[in-house]
């Protein structure tokens, strides 16, 4: 019964550190995503003027 205990704790430990895991890529992407986006908009805009 114990055992099943542990399992189950170490369970939900993985899932908890997964889905900050993939919390925290996806920000990290967002945040890549959304600085590349800033630095590269004027460029894209200069090449849409010439």
């Amino acid at each position: 019964m114990e055992e099943e205990m542990e399992e189950r704790k170490l369970q939900l430990l993985t899932n908890i550190t997964a889905r900050i895991f993939l919390l925290t890529v996806i920000t990290s992407a967002a945040l890549a995503l959304a600085i590349w986006d800033h630095s590269h908009y004027q460029a894209l805009w200069n090449i849409a003027y010439y």
